[in-house]
């Protein structure tokens, strides 16, 4: 008496065909030209950065699955940026940011000097007056820690964005290349 399998076997994911494989890496090539021209260059690390884990899963004997593809996607994406933001802070002449500083200073003298509006004593009296001692307190390791923690974010969604539009770029491309989705049972 044969005995079932309490596990459901995996089918493999079925191949496309020829015209579906052209028009995929037609759509791959326009969505990602799309993204390059927008995102200045870093939608190319999406597909680099998903065929990259894809081989590493490959070499432990794994699939990556398509949520791995994207996640690799959006980390290609925000490792260019990285590296581009931190190539063009370091080509930078130290004169100009000097000149960055300088402006970011006296924008804020000018804007402590400024006084708050009427509306906020009478909404909150005394607010004032700590509004205006709470900008003088500002420290230096206080706006580098905001503007550390605000370029982080921007790269993030950076990442989020344009790693998904390379991420569609890469699927499409690994559909044209296999004839299957990257990351399906084949």
């Amino acid at each position: 008496m044969p005995t079932a399998s309490l596990a459901p076997e995996a089918t493999a994911a079925p191949h496309a065909g020829a015209v579906a494989r052209v028009f995929a890496f037609i759509a791959a090539a326009i969505v990602l030209l799309v993204g390059t021209v927008f995102s200045v260059g870093a939608a190319v690390a999406a597909p680099v950065a998903m065929a990259v884990a894809a081989w590493l899963w490959r070499r432990r004997g794994k699939r990556l699955p398509a949520i791995g593809h994207w996640a690799a996607a959006m980390c290609g994406v925000v490792v260019a940026v990285v590296i581009y933001a931190g190539l063009v802070s370091a080509l930078v002449p130290s004169a100009t940011w000097k000149q960055i500083q300088h402006a970011a200073d006296s924008a804020q003298t000018a804007s402590s000097r400024t006084p708050p509006p009427a509306w906020l004593d009478r909404i909150a009296p005394g607010m004032a007056q700590q509004q205006a001692a709470s900008r003088a307190d500002q420290s230096d390791r206080a706006k580098s820690m905001l503007m550390a923690f605000g370029l982080g974010m921007m790269a993030i969604m950076f990442g989020l964005f344009f790693g998904t539009i390379g991420w569609v770029a890469g699927m499409l491309f690994g559909l044209s290349v296999n004839g299957r989705w990257p990351g399906a049972v084949g």
